[in-house]
């Protein structure tokens, strides 16, 4: 196992976790995770910060970037093993990496129509992360975002999920 994927103790304990309260408890920061370990004394190029204000951050992907740019945006204080973990609960952190990255980008020069924010599912990393890439494409890396990748969810397509799952109940 690389150290780019959480520990495998700790992702078993929270599929295994069923008790009351054991959710918060898995959400915790994994110390094995590297993404929940992102600062650049950890080999990160760090964009940007809120870890403060709304427990995000955001970073360069290398080396192999999708995009011209391609950045992740990753919650700070909580460990989400992947957009199936979420339920409508979490609608508000979800629009909270979109709104971040949307900004990000803009901020770079990149226009909504040159934007791609997306998740994997299931992710590559054990650790929700949004990709926020700006257009154009690097050839190699492309087919990862592709719709027709059945591992590919948009942040609008995924925004629409936990917002259905909250009318439903």
């Amino acid at each position: 196992m690389t150290d780019e994927v959480c520990s495998a103790a700790s992702l078993s304990s929270m599929i295994k976790s069923s008790t009351p309260g054991s959710e918060a408890e898995a959400r915790q920061p994994d110390r094995l995770c590297k993404f929940c370990a992102v600062t650049p004394e950890n080999g990160f190029t760090i964009e940007e910060s809120d870890a403060v204000e709304n427990g995000l951050i955001a970073f360069h992907v290398k080396p192999r970037p999708a995009g011209k740019i391609h950045l992740l945006v990753v919650p700070r204080d909580q460990h989400i093993t992947s957009v199936k973990a979420l339920d409508s609960s979490d609608f508000g952190l979800v629009l909270r990496m979109v709104r971040m990255a949307k900004r990000l980008l803009k901020e770079k020069g990149f226009s909504e129509e040159k934007q791609i924010l997306a998740f994997h599912n299931p992710p590559s990393v054990w650790q929700l992360h949004l990709h926020a890439i700006g257009l154009p494409w690097t050839e190699s890396e492309k087919h990862h975002f592709e719709k027709s990748n059945p591992r590919y969810v948009t942040a609008s397509e995924q925004l629409g999920l936990l917002a259905e799952k909250g009318f439903a109940k």
